[in-house]
């Protein structure tokens, strides 16, 4: 999505693992690698230098986040809450508590907020979750994180396992939630398939204290 500077509010979208066709015979770790790639992912923000990346003014700190359990039919919901509230800790300790974050009570107040879904984008069949911002002069407003309950890459996993990718794939998408775009580095969780890795490496820890070092103002101009 192309960004229009005449517009001050913008939506920027981002995926954390998708593909434009399904093909359920084919093994979907060694398929995505030949087709993942194609994608446009985080399509506007990608073309945005790094220091120009939106972000959250630091006195908005504390960011309050909302996860909804709305999804009554899925019996590992407490555990998948559980794992993204932990991917948040997660992403305030790499950044030295310079970025903080505090549960809220209603989706209403919150400034993040985790939504849960059966249902992919559209062409995106392998999807594993995805992420709106509202931005406004670069500066973040409100992010809504949509998180997948059952992706297709799922189908194979057991409880364990499948709790774990719902970590991983949080940790992606609250980085892009927090303003950084893809990473070139396939040991990042910030990369585009970024979640087969298990934790943020220290170029993710690195990207987000760099991003969130100065409390300027980088309004796109």
């Amino acid at each position: 999505m192309k960004i229009n500077h005449l517009i001050p509010v913008n939506l920027f979208k981002s995926d954390s693992v998708s593909r434009k066709a399904e093909t359920p015979s084919v093994d979907f770790k060694q398929d995505v690698k030949i087709d993942i790639d194609s994608l446009l992912q985080w399509e506007g923000n990608e073309k945005i230098p790094e220091k120009k990346q939106p972000k959250w003014n630091l006195e908005k700190i504390p960011l309050k986040f909302y996860i909804n359990k709305d999804v009554y039919t899925e019996k590992l919901m407490p555990e998948f809450a559980k794992s993204v509230e932990n991917s948040f800790q997660i992403w305030s300790r790499a950044s030295h508590g310079l970025i903080r974050f505090e549960k809220s009570l209603s989706p209403d107040n919150a400034d993040i907020l985790v939504r849960w879904s059966n249902e992919t984008l559209p062409g995106r069949n392998y999807e594993a979750g995805h992420n709106d911002l509202k931005v406004n002069n670069n500066r973040i407003q409100k992010a809504e994180v949509t998180l997948i309950v059952f992706p297709v890459i799922d189908m194979n996993l057991s409880a364990e396992n499948r709790v774990d990718r719902v970590r991983r794939t949080a940790l992606h998408e609250i980085g892009h939630a927090l303003g950084l775009n893809h990473s070139s580095n396939p040991k990042d969780i910030m990369f585009h398939r970024g979640i087969y890795n298990q934790n943020l490496s220290n170029i993710d820890a690195k990207r987000i204290n760099e991003l969130y070092k100065s409390r300027d103002l980088d309004v796109i101009t």
